[in-house]
């Protein structure tokens, strides 16, 4: 079965979460799986503190897989040329 086959039979759970994150903070690659804290910085007076907000475990064989793929991506020039235009508007909306 291609990539695309797999990627039209994906099917969202009805129990499906999305879940927004500022950082990732640490992780914990292992043999059987890996593990990363998530969470966002938050304003405490002066400061900020990190809050770790979800833990993500995985196992480590499919996040090793999955490295190269978000590394291509992020290298392809097209998503690459939408980070910097998006970007470029960001800061310009700070002048």
């Amino acid at each position: 079965m291609s990539k695309k086959d797999k990627e039209s039979i994906l099917k969202i759970s009805e129990n499906h979460q999305t879940i927004y994150c500022d950082h990732l903070f640490r992780f914990a690659l292992g043999p059987i799986v890996s593990k990363l804290d998530f969470g966002m910085l938050i304003e405490r007076g002066d400061s900020e503190e990190p809050e770790i907000t979800t833990t993500l475990i995985v196992p480590t064989p499919h996040l090793l897989d999955a490295l190269p793929l978000i590394l291509q991506q992020s290298q392809n020039p097209e998503i690459k040329g939408e980070l910097a235009a998006k970007l470029k508007q960001l800061l310009k909306s700070y002048e």
